[in-house]
């Protein structure tokens, strides 16, 4: 997040080849050291050039959020119309789902986004960080923390967390797993 208040997350989705094109990390850093809205953002996101496939979630200030689904061959720009957006390590949309490598999707990418639409769904109160911190460092099935293991040795999986409320200066930040064994620190900006 940056000092105006734009925010970008990110997940991979397996599938295709790599191309020359940006990496993830460095569009990250672009957008938050240039733009202040999400339109600015996802202008930016459609118009370059991808080396894989990736997700990304953006949102401001003002509360507008995209979710942009890229590949080296193309992007797709959906917005939030409920205030709420969900990325995982899949392509939702019909137009991007040609260039996922479904074999090699995560086992519960799927299911993990259905839990937290249904979560968003269902409340009944208005969502506040601790109601976000909860289910993001709940295991899988009942929220969305998760890891995945080959011969007892974790090979992918939630590695960190971070909660905002759109237009304020701080983000909270669990740099591990947020499996409520690392806690969330309050970052001010």
């Amino acid at each position: 997040m940056n000092a105006a208040g734009l925010a970008i997350g990110i997940t991979e989705v397996r599938g295709g080849r790599h191309t020359p094109g940006w990496l993830f990390s460095l569009a990250c850093r672009h957008i938050l050291n240039t733009y202040t809205t999400t339109e600015q953002a996802v202008a930016f996101l459609e118009a370059i050039p991808y080396l894989k496939n990736m997700n990304f979630l953006v949102a401001d200030a003002a509360g507008t959020i995209a979710m942009v689904e890229t590949s080296p061959r193309r992007a797709n720009v959906t917005y939030a119309e409920n205030g709420f957006g969900v990325i995982t390590n899949h392509f939702q949309s019909e137009r991007m789902q040609p260039l996922e490598s479904i074999k090699y999707r995560p086992p519960n990418s799927m299911q993990r986004w259905c839990r937290l639409q249904a979560w968003f769904n269902d409340r009944q109160e208005p969502i506040t960080a601790d109601h976000l911190k909860t289910i993001m460092g709940r295991p899988y099935p009942g929220g969305v923390w998760t890891v995945h293991k080959k011969s007892n040795r974790p090979v992918l999986g939630t590695v960190w967390s971070w909660v905002a409320a759109l237009g304020e200066r701080a983000i909270q930040w669990a740099e591990g797993s947020p499996d409520g064994k690392t806690p969330y620190q309050r970052i001010e900006f």
